[in-house]
């Protein structure tokens, strides 16, 4: 390369007449300059194309420069909106800057040195900061530049694995199950669980785990199946170390030298490009104990309810789940397997009994109810049940005691009947009847309303009978009533009452010891003496009247 300089020369017409030439060689400066270019080129294109934030501030907090990626870091739309503020608003307080600034006044860098920043939006970014700090002459502020990386995502991935690892290590060491994690068949770490349930102290942990001792060394030779430990355990970490997760049934030994059964689980999981096993085991001597008892209490309950009289049937929803044998022979069946997933609908008499039991279940009611039944045959018998929910095999299930009362329905029936033929006779009988319960009137028909001079039953009921008594007979009345509850045959007496009106009557009683209403009573037949006199007073005058006729016949036939 050449640089070449021309002067022209003019004549005093103004001409040129001639020209003088400079020449000089400037290969080396050409280099020179090329290189400065090329290095420009390559500072811009590693400024600009940067993927970390590359930034240029005064220490006052004047952006001087950056790249987009800086500008998008922030959340900004461009470097001149970006520009508007300070870096100091990319803080979410002073006393963040300054601490960052003492940092770098102290060193001059800052190397790999993470910041928490703020956003345009508001919310919180880290970044990995590695600035340098450049002091200007003439008194210009200092300049702050360098790059940063968003770890944003990275840091969040960090204090998730940092949070992950202390729940496991938490989950390791609270967890109620002892747990050993195997690299091979070799024990290298146990949580404290562990210790408790093999009656190990630490010092015989440690010396365990650093002499790799092996799961199968804490087991009987041979497992209840007959098969070694050894054998058996080698072939089941084969399996998980194959990707195949295993759960079984295991007997270990404490070392104490008692035995005790526990439930196993093995996985694997790949770590440090390493395989290890993490085994899981739950001492279940208490639960195998407690299904041996419920196995027991089961049996009992079936030989208990099998020998009682009444039916006993588990329902879900109202299909019959189990029942005892006498449920089944109540309603004509062989077997309870018969009536097993049965609906109980199709034991009812019909749709109103249907609801009745439909509104008791959905209600868990354990309140005491009598429905119609259909046996097997078609027969109508009537049952009494009572329920409650109950678990049952990991379920919540309706157990009910059914009774067999037809011949008590019958009975009651014949009762009902009896009691109304009873009434009839006693309403139209001529004779007063008052059942009493100490004294306290519960019935009267209406002989006794008419001559007490009552309208109706329930102006007369609840009075005592003393107070239709004269004094002087209230001790007679109460000796009567005790000596009659005391079951004593007291026969005819005679009282006098007072009616409504103060008006006296002469009566004769007759008393019986009833049952009125499920309680003791006393049942009192009341004739009217006064009425009887009256009848004999007329009868006697009959008589008179005839035998004077008689007389007069006689004597005048015989004149």
């Amino acid at each position: 390369w050449i640089e070449e300089s021309v002067f022209p020369q003019f004549g005093k017409d103004g001409k040129l007449k001639r020209l003088f030439g400079v020449v000089r060689e400037i290969s080396e400066k050409k280099k020179y300059e090329e290189a400065l270019i090329h290095s420009e080129e390559r500072y811009r294109a590693l400024f600009e194309k940067n993927l970390a934030g590359v930034f240029r501030t005064t220490i006052n907090g004047k952006f001087l420069e950056c790249n987009e990626a800086f500008v998008k870091i922030f959340g900004f739309h461009s470097k001149e909106e970006l520009f508007t503020k300070s870096s100091g608003d990319l803080y979410f307080s002073k006393e963040d800057r300054e601490n960052y600034l003492k940092e770098l006044r102290k060193n001059g860098a800052l190397f790999n040195y993470e910041l928490s920043h703020k956003r345009k939006d508001g919310t919180k970014i880290w970044v990995l900061a590695n600035v340098t700090l450049v002091k200007n002459r003439n008194n210009e502020p200092e300049i702050i530049q360098g790059t940063l990386v968003d770890i944003t995502e990275l840091k969040k991935t960090s204090e998730a694995l940092t949070d992950s690892e202390e729940k496991f290590r938490l989950l390791f060491e609270a967890t109620n199950d002892a747990i050993f994690i195997l690299e091979n068949d070799r024990i290298v770490d146990c949580n404290e669980k562990s210790l408790e349930t093999f009656s190990c102290s630490i010092e015989e942990k440690n010396r365990d785990i650093s002499s790799g001792a092996r799961l199968y060394e804490m087991s009987p030779k041979f497992q209840p199946d007959g098969i070694p430990s050894f054998e058996k355990l080698t072939i089941k970490i084969k399996e998980v170390l194959a990707g195949h997760s295993q759960m079984f049934y295991w007997r270990f030994i404490r070392k104490d030298g008692v035995l005790f059964d526990a439930e196993v689980s093995l996985n694997s999981f790949h770590l440090n490009d390493k395989n290890f096993v993490q085994a899981i085991i739950r001492d279940i001597t208490a639960r195998m104990k407690a299904e041996v008892a419920l196995r027991e209490s089961e049996e009992r309950f079936k030989m208990l309810s099998n020998a009682t009289i009444e039916g006993i049937i588990f329902t879900d929803n109202g299909m019959i789940i189990d029942s005892n044998e006498q449920f089944a022979f109540l309603y004509g069946f062989k077997s309870r397997n018969q009536v097993i997933g049965r609906n109980i609908d199709e034991f009812l008499y019909d749709n109103q009994d249907i609801q009745k039991v439909h509104r008791i279940i959905n209600e868990q009611s354990e309140e005491k109810f009598e429905v119609k039944s259909r046996r097997q045959d078609g027969a109508l018998i009537w049952v009494e049940s009572k329920g409650r929910m109950i678990p049952y095999h990991g379920k919540r299930l309706r157990v009910s005691v059914v009774y067999d009362i037809t011949d008590r329905k019958i009975k009651e029936q014949e009762l009902q009947e009896s009691r109304e033929s009873f009434m009839s006779l006693t309403e139209l009988s001529p004779n007063g009847s008052i059942i009493h319960i100490d004294g306290i009137i519960q019935y009267a028909n209406p002989s006794v309303m008419r001559f007490l001079g009552y309208d109706n039953l329930n102006q007369l009921k609840g009075k005592n009978l003393l107070d239709f008594l004269t004094k002087e007979q209230h001790e007679k009345s109460v000796d009567r009533i005790k000596r009659i509850k005391k079951g004593e045959n007291i026969g005819f007496a005679e009282f006098i009452i007072n009616n409504k009106k103060g008006q006296q009557f002469e009566i004769g009683v007759q008393s019986v010891r009833i049952v009125y209403n499920g309680a003791e009573a006393i049942h009192v037949i009341i004739s009217d003496l006064g009425q009887q006199k009256q009848l004999q007073k007329e009868k006697l005058r009959a008589q008179l009247a005839e035998e004077t006729n008689l007389l007069l016949a006689k004597e005048i036939q015989e004149r």
